[in-house]
């Protein structure tokens, strides 16, 4: 869902600057078992609430991302444990009436992977993500494909100094990036992403009720049937889906046209795309893994692609006999 960028600037604008806060985290990287190295948070004014190294708990080595933060393994050994740190991070999301980050949904599945969850004590706060928000601005002023926009791109766009991959650094430039763009005209005129974060604890996730179909397909010989047609797929988004997606001329707004295999192996299964994307990878433990493992090789056409909130993808596919 869409909503007018002026109805974000009145609320902005509406509250002191002590309701609004603004983070950022460090992690030992980017994927589904990585953690939190530094957590930093601040007020819509940019003053420091909090700024925290913090000691992983199964993390030893991040070769990668230590090239990028400069963040040691030595440097957080003596660090508190986010969970040790917890009451201090509940009272600054508790007390907030807006949570604003740049890629809030990885800074938020980042605290979440290391056993911290906003929503736990902020289960209604309207979130606001400012890479979203300047990434529609960006395509919709200049006609660029909708990408994902660095802090540094934005920040330059409006003359903010700032040192970045250090949570302190990076929530400050944040705050002042959020608040030049609810005083931009330009922003102003376009229609902008309301990001909403973290499932409720405890709420069950949807159901899969689009890959639960592909179950009834029938087989004949090892090969689908010729009535068998369409199936979609729901899972989490990633950068990388959105960037192989990206990649693809559009038909009527959000549909592409491009081929692809089903590949299945004893461990799990992926959608790859005649470049070698691997667009959509689920483990087997999955439901998706059992509906798809035993179509291994099959063809498709991926005739549809969206996104949801930037964190929930949906993959259109036709079977190609």
């Amino acid at each position: 869902m869409y909503t007018d960028a002026k109805a974000i600037k009145q609320l902005a604008h509406r509250l002191p600057d002590e309701r609004i806060v603004v983070f950022d985290t460090e992690t030992t990287g980017l994927g589904t078992d990585d953690e939190v190295l530094q957590v930093s948070a601040v007020d819509g004014a940019g003053r420091l609430l909090l700024n925290e190294y913090i000691r992983p708990m199964r993390k030893t080595s991040w070769e990668g991302a230590y090239e990028i933060h400069g963040i040691s393994p030595r440097d957080v050994e003596h660090a508190p444990t986010l969970k040790q740190i917890k009451t201090k991070l509940d009272k600054i999301f508790s007390s907030a009436s807006l949570i604003i980050a740049y890629n809030i949904e990885f800074d938020d599945r980042m605290l979440r992977q290391s056993d911290y969850s906003i929503r736990d004590v902020a289960p209604q706060t309207p979130c606001i993500d400012v890479m979203l928000d300047y990434a529609a601005m960006v395509r919709q002023s200049y006609g660029n494909e909708y990408k994902w926009q660095p802090l540094q791109g934005c920040a330059a766009h409006y003359g903010v100094d700032f040192e970045a991959h250090d949570s302190a650094q990076d929530a400050k430039a944040t705050a002042k990036c959020f608040k030049c763009m609810t005083y931009d005209a330009e922003y102003q005129l376009h229609a902008v992403i309301p990001q909403v974060i973290s499932e409720i604890k405890k709420k069950k996730p949807a159901p899969h009720e689009d890959i639960l179909h592909v179950r009834t397909y029938v087989k004949e010989r090892g090969k689908p049937h010729e009535r068998i047609s369409n199936m979609a797929l729901r899972f989490a988004s990633t950068r990388a889906f959105k960037k192989a997606m990206a990649a693809y001329p559009k038909i009527d707004g959000r549909t592409i046209r491009t081929t692809a295999l089903i590949r299945a192996w004893e461990s799990g299964c992926a959608i790859i795309t005649d470049e070698n994307y691997v667009i959509a990878k689920f483990d087997k433990d999955t439901e998706e893994f059992q509906s798809l493992k035993d179509w291994d090789g099959q063809a498709v056409e991926i005739n549809g692609w969206e996104v949801h909130h930037g964190t929930v993808a949906r993959l259109h596919l036709k079977f190609l006999q």
